[in-house]
């Protein structure tokens, strides 16, 4: 599926997550007339790296959204984030 595609997607509940790239991802719902409908729920990575964003469905609970955060803060402060990004350097 492209992004094309998963944008509606997410917005009608097909979907719950789409990762896209800070700075792809804002560009390409721009691009398709969604700018503002969606927004980011979870950010990842080393800033200086290309950081990739989630976007949730309206309909997950926000519980779920803090899991996410949640773990992904946990995988930053216990180093796993950084080793899996080493492994692709």
């Amino acid at each position: 599926m492209t992004d094309t595609q998963n944008l509606p997607k997410l917005l009608s509940g097909r979907i719950d997550l789409w990762v896209a790239g800070a700075n792809s991802g804002p560009y390409k719902a721009a691009r398709e007339g969604l700018q503002g409908k969606i927004k980011s729920v979870l950010t990842a990575g080393d800033p200086k790296d290309s950081q990739m964003y989630v976007a949730c469905n309206p309909s997950v609970s926000d519980d779920t959204v803090k899991k996410l955060n949640d773990a992904v803060h946990a995988m930053e402060k216990d180093g796993t984030s950084a080793k899996i990004g080493a492994k692709y350097k």
